[in-house]
């Protein structure tokens, strides 16, 4: 398929956002997972079974899908969870790009989709925040996998899980 330049301008400027907002989404996931694991964690001396363990932490994920971006960091920021100073700094501007891409980015960015030389600066823009977005979950990642251990949930269980997703998504013929 051939495309004109503005046509694949306009598809790579969508395929940024994209991937820009997926990239936030990310990070609210990173969050939330945090949150829960922070919270078996303090709490691990009191769940008795296999079956406690998942439906607590069944119950918190399920409570926290509910909740936006800017709640789950509040919350996050009063947790029990010692945050350095940057990693707050980071998830407030995290927030706020994600904010304005979610209601702003177009409303106020349409006229410069009408060239190539603004689409092209749009595109940049949003690779930057696709970094910022990367950064802030990577900073999580820091505090989060400790806590993982902890609990016993090593890189090699991580991937023996997203291995067996995998074949449940092929077997699902997604």
């Amino acid at each position: 398929m051939n495309l004109s330049k503005e046509d694949y301008e306009a598809r790579e400027l969508y395929a940024n956002f994209g991937l820009a907002i997926y990239l936030s989404q990310v990070l609210e996931l990173s969050i939330n997972n945090l949150m829960v694991y922070a919270f078996l964690d303090s709490d691990k001396e009191n769940i008795q079974t296999q079956e406690e363990w998942k439906r607590l932490g069944d119950d918190l994920y399920s409570a926290n899908y509910k909740k936006t971006l800017g709640k789950l960091i509040t919350e996050l920021k009063r947790s029990k969870i010692s945050l350095p100073a940057e990693i707050e700094e980071r998830l407030d501007e995290a927030l706020s790009i994600r904010n304005f891409l979610s209601h702003h980015f177009f409303r106020k960015n349409c006229l410069s989709t009408l060239s190539s030389s603004g689409t092209n600066k749009l595109i940049i823009e949003l690779q930057n925040y696709q970094k910022i977005f990367t950064n802030a979950d990577k900073l999580l990642d820091n505090i989060f996998t400790p806590l993982a251990n902890n609990l016993g949930i090593t890189n090699t269980v991580i991937d023996q899980k997203l291995n067996e997703f995998k074949e449940s998504a092929k077997r699902r013929q997604f």
